[in-house]
């Protein structure tokens, strides 16, 4: 039996009971006439109950349901909290960066407890109880509020963490390249030039020389955007490998060799 028929059997109840008050005083062929039509009022009884019973079945489901998956977000922006956080070495960063990527991932699953939230109140939005409609549209709004508040927090942070991972594993890539360029301009300057060399051989190394200054000084721009780009993962992660007394050796060893260059 549907709810629509459930609730017109208590409604059949109610007018019943309502003819029976009424014939308090009428003469017995009346009171019999409406025995006869009450002759299931047993059944309509036990049907009432049991539109009772349903109702509290999915009160039930519904309140279960709903728990579950205000749990879930609970434990979710928990760990989400415990996060949260781009400060501190480089391996501790890419902990928190797969803890988040995991998060991000069961995002599915939490979508599946809120709609399972959100199946089990239909039939409780279609109740006539006035008061019950409003508790659970209530409890509904703010279900979907922290649903939205907990996929925003998730993206957010995952994101965040993600970024940093990025641009220090950038910064170091370019960092070891401009190493790399620092160790070949040392072994070319430690190159002296022959005496023996005669005028030509001398006059195409001076043009050597010269190219050697140019890339040198265009490389200047490099290290200034490097080390541009420490301050800002040390803003951000406060580890000792960016602070700016650690870059001061490259940018040491890089005077060194301008200076060299260009006497």
């Amino acid at each position: 039996m549907n709810m629509y028929h459930l609730n017109r059997t208590a409604f059949k109840i109610e007018l019943l009971v309502g003819e029976l008050n009424a014939k308090r005083n009428c003469s017995l062929s009346d009171l019999n006439t409406v025995l006869r039509r009450s002759q299931s009022f047993e059944s309509l009884r036990r049907v009432s109950v049991g539109l009772a019973l349903i109702m509290t079945q999915e009160q039930h489901e519904f309140t279960e349901s709903l728990e579950v998956a205000l749990s879930w977000m609970q434990a979710i922006q928990e760990k989400l909290k415990a996060n949260d956080n781009t400060q501190g070495p480089r391996d501790a960063l890419e902990a928190r960066l797969r803890e988040t990527e995991k998060i991000h991932q069961s995002q599915h699953e939490g979508r599946v407890k809120m709609d399972m939230a959100l199946v089990a109140a239909e039939n409780l939005l279609q109740s006539g109880d006035e008061e019950l409609r409003n508790h659970t549209h209530t409890k509904l709004k703010d279900l979907k509020s922290l649903w939205e508040e907990t996929c925003t927090y998730i993206i957010h942070c995952h994101s965040r963490i993600e970024w940093v991972w990025l641009h220090w594993s950038e910064y170091l890539k370019a960092y070891e390249e401009f190493e790399l360029w620092l160790t070949r301009q040392q072994r070319s300057l430690d190159v002296g030039v022959e005496l023996q060399l005669g005028l030509k051989e001398k006059l195409w190394h001076v043009d050597q020389q010269r190219v050697v200054v140019s890339d040198i000084h265009s490389q200047g721009a490099l290290l200034e955007r490097l080390l541009d780009e420490a301050a800002a993962l040390h803003n951000r992660t406060q580890d000792p490998s960016v602070e700016p007394q650690a870059q001061e050796t490259l940018q040491e060893a890089y005077n060194d060799i301008r200076d060299r260059a260009e006497v």
